[in-house]
């Protein structure tokens, strides 16, 4: 079976649809009645500092004005930017079969160790875009908090979370054997196995569960990188299964 066709027409498909939503997106209005929201925005700048109950107030009756315009353009947005990754990916690898999904090699791991952190800082940048986009679009009103502080924390959320990072690809490279088939079976399952196979297949599901509402909210920036730790998550599990079973060869 030609997998590649099928996953490039598959995604292809999800493209087009992408490219539909965003169409229909810019057809509506952000708002069902402009003359209301203009009233509301006067309001709150008579109030020059707008107390908490004005604020809920005012959050309560935006909402109520809101459209599907803004939540279409960011699943608009986030398919045609996680589909054209796949595709560029698809149109990168050789593999046409279900059967070369087998052959398929990890990188060395030096090369995995030295892009994780670079591909993890990227979400300093992402993060910038994400805030200020949503600042040029009029996501916020003139008496919210500014974007800075957002963007801030994050910033010291991710620094933190290099530091953790590179622990973590320390202790699960360890003992690890590389270059690995990326979709490596265990020659038998034992306890040890098993709970790597949980913990591998945990980490996925929440990297998978992230990656939807990353597309959902047209998270530009963290589709890409998510898809990398999916491959890395999956390099990781890769090295371990390959020691399990190299151990197995040299014992038997």
């Amino acid at each position: 079976m030609r997998i590649k066709f099928m996953l490039k027409l598959i995604f292809s498909i999800l493209l087009l649809v992408g490219l539909i939503v965003e169409a229909e997106s810019s057809k509506l209005d952000y708002y069902s009645d402009a003359k209301a929201k203009e009233k509301l925005d006067i309001e709150a700048k008579l109030n020059e500092i707008p107390n908490k109950s004005f604020r809920n107030e005012y959050y309560s009756h935006v909402d109520k004005l809101k459209t599907n315009k803004v939540f279409l353009m960011d699943l608009g947005s986030g398919l045609i930017i996680f589909s054209l990754c796949i595709l560029l990916i698809l149109f990168w690898s050789k593999i046409n079969r279900i059967e070369n999904l087998r052959g398929i090699k990890t990188f060395r791991e030096k090369i995995f160790i030295f892009l994780s952190p670079i591909v993890w800082l990227c979400i300093i940048p992402g993060t910038i875009w994400y805030y200020s986009f949503r600042g040029a679009r009029g996501d916020y009103p003139w008496f919210s908090d500014s974007i800075a502080i957002p963007i801030f924390y994050t910033t010291i959320a991710v620094f933190i979370g290099l530091v953790f990072l590179i622990i973590f690809l320390f202790i699960a490279t360890r003992g690890s054997v590389y270059p690995a088939y990326l979709f490596i079976k265990p020659k038998h399952y034992n306890f040890t196995i098993l709970t790597q196979e949980i913990f591998w297949g945990i980490l996925l599901l929440i990297n998978f569960i992230c990656l939807v509402g990353f597309i959902t909210d047209g998270d530009h920036f963290s589709i890409p990188i998510n898809l990398f730790f999916t491959y890395l998550i999956l390099i990781l599990r890769a090295g371990q299964i390959n020691r399990f079973n190299t151990k197995l060869d040299y014992s038997s």
